[in-house]
């Protein structure tokens, strides 16, 4: 699993726990936002402890993505969905686009060198 797989987790979690209000049977909506919110926190440490020794350039355009359409959900949109809530689907999308990004840059971020100087007579 990688961080898409990570993110897409906690938006589908966030989703479950704030966003959607469903009464499915035998399944508390709470409760499986709360498991996938955590499967993918798990699931985004686990990319990014795999990930610390080789890291592929990659690009922040799956953030903005979701930055720009939660800001549509969020300010532009005002839908009548059944059983969802457009401002807290518009916040989460914001909230995992910006998280995207934020990885992006801090996996991109060029790192420094130390270099040892040994002097031989």
């Amino acid at each position: 699993m990688g961080f898409g797989a990570g993110v897409g987790l906690i938006a589908a979690g966030a989703v479950f726990m704030w966003g959607l209000d469903v009464d499915l049977p035998y399944i508390e909506d709470h409760t499986l936002g709360a498991v996938l919110l955590v499967a993918g926190v798990v699931a985004l440490v686990g990319a990014a402890l795999m990930r610390v020794q080789q890291h592929p350039e990659t690009s922040p355009d799956a953030g903005i993505l979701l930055i720009l359409s939660g800001a549509i959900l969020l300010w532009g949109l005002e839908m009548d969905i059944p059983y969802v809530s457009d401002a807290a689907l518009g916040v989460i999308l914001l909230v995992g686009g910006i998280a995207t990004v934020a990885a992006t840059v801090a996996m991109n971020r060029p790192r420094t060198v130390r270099r040892q100087v040994v002097y031989r007579s």
